[in-house]
């Protein structure tokens, strides 16, 4: 019993397999079943097999990168049509998009009105935008707008907002103020409707319909904007500095539009 059990072990332990066949067999290192080296003898034909396998690999690995490059020199030989088409691609994405959205209930088509700067009254065969009551200087108007990016629980519905910025005043006839101050609580609503003010007039100049039931802009050049109160206490300016300082390159690089 004793015997067995030792054979056993011996066996599971170290396999040993002693040929000598004309002297082809030699020796590599491998590891057995548990962790320690053990001899493993080949022949000269899987030696040479295994460098034949080898060589193969290397050759398969050639073949495939030059494949790869012979694709990608067919690919950049046609590369304008690519080009030509991605772009394609791209506006079509792009009208679908303003489609999409455009198509939804409570948006509107924006009218844009030309003011005193614009030099283009269609005589130069270039269309010639709409006139309004405020053709003579920059306007803004917005009728029961909503913010476009405004998600609501079912059942709940949105409180719109006018906005009416330059123009002529229909009382006076005079022009009418550029210029709106807001004051309110916190979580009042300040930001929202600056943030609406303005992705309605970016909306409408791409082309877009805005969630307005009246809109009506000149064309606007550029958006400043600034949120929020923060400090910079590590330069040494408090939060009424910071503020100023935005203010002041808004007021700065702010032009009539």
């Amino acid at each position: 019993m004793l015997v067995a059990r030792a054979c056993a072990r011996v066996a599971c332990v170290w396999l040993v397999l002693v040929l000598v066949a004309r002297g082809s067999w030699r020796v590599a290192r491998a590891r057995a079943c548990v962790p320690a080296q053990v001899r493993r003898f080949h022949t000269a034909g899987i030696v040479a097999g295994l460098r034949e396998l080898d060589a193969l690999a290397k050759r398969a690995e050639a073949c495939k990168g030059d494949a790869t490059r012979k694709v990608f020199a067919r690919f950049a030989s046609a590369g304008g049509s690519w080009a030509r088409a991605v772009r394609c691609m791209a506006t079509l994405d792009a009208l679908a998009a303003l489609a999409n959205v455009s198509s939804q209930a409570g948006y509107s088509r924006p009218v844009i009105v030309s003011d005193s700067s614009d030099s283009s009254d269609g005589s130069d065969g270039s269309p010639a935008a709409a006139s309004s009551d405020g053709a003579d200087g920059v306007v803004l108007e917005l009728q029961q707008a909503k913010h476009p990016c405004l998600i609501l629980p079912p059942g709940a519905e949105a409180i719109p907002n006018d906005i009416s910025l330059g123009g002529r005043d229909a009382s006076s006839g005079g022009p009418a103020p550029r210029l709106l101050l807001l004051t309110g609580p916190n979580m009042g609503g300040k930001s929202t409707l600056l943030r609406q003010t303005c992705l309605l007039a970016i909306m409408a100049q791409v082309g877009c319909f805005v969630p307005a039931e009246h809109a009506a802009l000149s064309p606007i050049d550029r958006v400043f904007t600034r949120l929020g109160a923060s400090d910079r206490i590590l330069a040494g300016q408090s939060t009424f500095f910071v503020e100023l300082s935005e203010a002041a390159t808004v007021l700065r690089h702010a032009t009539h539009r």
